[in-house]
């Protein structure tokens, strides 16, 4: 556990400004309403505009929950975002910590980049149902699975994603090892994939 505290400090101190917005809460707000993408009013608590904003309220809100992360699904649907384009890495520093997630409400219109974004959580079971996530503007889905050994029942969630092979077709290999290490029933259920 201390390594994960060492870790998230000192990605803290490479970016002096993310540490500044988190002392005054420059991007969090009480409960400021924003759509979600079954276009219903949903209340957001955070509003992170970068990657590295958005990687501390992670680290935080994971960090609040570290004895109950195990046999808990932990709400992650409070976090706005939208402005975020880039998820990669996104929760590599808790890989061994993380169980049961829910971030099904994420409005990920504008994201470009998931690769690696929940590389090598091999304790992984859940990140809830993603179905309706709108991948349409995603260049990169390299190793965004790979190695989660635990995940459970996401093939019929995965499966209504609606891929754009304009987009895809940007990057060289834009499936690389998105699944490996997976349980293959997910590899093989998935229509849209293709190995690369």
């Amino acid at each position: 556990m201390l390594s994960i505290y060492n870790f998230i400090n000192e990605r803290a101190k490479l970016d002096h400004n993310v540490n500044e917005k988190l002392t005054s809460n420059s991007f969090m707000t009480n409960e400021r309403l924003s759509l979600n993408n079954n276009t219903k009013l949903f209340s957001y608590k955070y509003h992170p505009n970068t990657l590295e904003e958005l990687r501390s309220i992670i680290d935080q809100r994971l960090i609040a929950n570290l004895n109950i992360l195990k046999n808990t699904t932990i709400d992650l649907n409070d976090i706005d975002v939208s402005k975020i384009d880039n998820f990669f890495n996104l929760f590599n520093v808790f890989r061994d910590k993380l169980y049961l997630i829910d971030i099904s409400k994420w409005n990920t219109t504008n994201v470009e980049f998931m690769s690696s974004m929940f590389n090598d959580c091999r304790k992984l079971r859940s990140i809830g149902n993603v179905s309706k996530w709108n991948v349409s503007n995603v260049i990169d889905f390299g190793r965004m699975f790979y190695n989660c050994k635990s995940l459970e029942n996401m093939e019929p969630y995965l499966n209504n994603w609606k891929v754009n092979d304009d987009k895809l077709s940007k990057s060289h290999r834009p499936f690389r090892n998105m699944f490996f290490g997976c349980p293959k029933t997910i590899k093989d259920s998935i229509t849209w994939y293709k190995e690369t």
